[in-house]
């Protein structure tokens, strides 16, 4: 048992170290889909590149890709959004303020999804319901999307003019590089901010930093002053996956990640996902 653990523990160890894109994936796997671990590293160079731009499908466009894959399903059930903004109006709001979006939502178009049992988003990460929300406004930008775990709290978020690949991207090849902090876009951190504002309340929030922080080998006997999602950035690894159309700035800190989504035609932030860490 210890000779076939090692032969497992040898060329994970290697990949890591290597650091390279190919690398990175390796990592970005393990995070996202630890369980098939020994499955990967005995597929087909073929079959790897294929499911790599899966996830980079996936990494880029959650929504439409979890419809096409089986994740999300219309729920039957109806879910009112307002129902939720009444119960925790102050996450909600400063999560519609972040978007921009001041309007009313009765007015909205809101479709419900659901999470499916069994699906990784489910059970690991305690993800329950998506609204998709369709509101008519001037600037186009009338499409917004907000994930919800099982606490009721908003841990993914979208919000821009399409819902996935639109057409002439849709063969485009999705890049992937490492990002070095000086070529990170203008306005990340303050991006970075207001996300720490708005869930400076929630739960949630506390623990994924007191997660990020438990990693980082601080010295003993440091002090360490309040931790937040700005300042623990600068110990993480940036690399971003985009197409012509939207950026995801992955920050992976130790067993801990966050996403930032970057509408590539407007050069502003479009959204953030804090889902896929066990904030449960």
């Amino acid at each position: 048992m210890k000779w076939k653990e090692m032969m497992i523990t040898i060329p994970v160890c290697a990949l890591l170290i290597a650091g390279s894109t190919w690398g990175f994936s390796f990592l970005y796997r393990i995070l996202f889909r630890p369980g098939t671990i020994v499955e990967d590293l005995s597929a087909s160079s073929d079959k790897w590149q294929e499911e790599q731009a899966q996830y980079a499908e996936e990494l880029l466009y959650p929504f439409s890709y979890g419809l096409e894959s089986g994740i999300l399903a219309q729920a039957e059930a109806e879910y009112l959004l307002s129902e939720f903004l009444w119960d925790n109006t102050s996450i909600y709001h400063a999560v519609l303020e972040l978007a921009g979006w001041e309007e009313d939502l009765e007015n909205a178009v809101v479709t419900e999804y659901e999470y499916q049992p069994g699906a990784v988003e489910y059970e690991d990460y305690g993800l329950r319901i998506l609204f998709r929300v369709a509101l008519a406004r001037e600037d186009g930008n009338g499409n917004m999307i907000v994930a919800v775990n099982q606490g009721n709290v908003p841990v993914l978020l979208w919000y821009g003019t399409a819902y996935g690949r639109e057409n002439g991207a849709d063969d485009a090849a999705i890049s992937h590089s490492v990002v070095s902090p000086d070529a990170l876009p203008e306005g990340l951190y303050d991006y970075l901010a207001q996300i720490d504002a708005a869930y400076m309340e929630q739960n949630v929030y506390w623990k994924l930093v007191r997660d990020i922080e438990g990693g980082i080998p601080f010295p003993p006997d440091v002090e360490l002053p309040q931790g937040s999602l700005v300042r623990y950035s600068q110990y993480g690894e940036w690399q971003v996956y985009s197409d012509s159309q939207t950026a995801a700035y992955v920050c992976v800190i130790n067993d801990c990640n966050f996403i930032l989504y970057y509408d590539m035609r407007s050069g502003r932030f479009c959204g953030y996902n804090l889902a896929y860490n066990r904030l449960g």
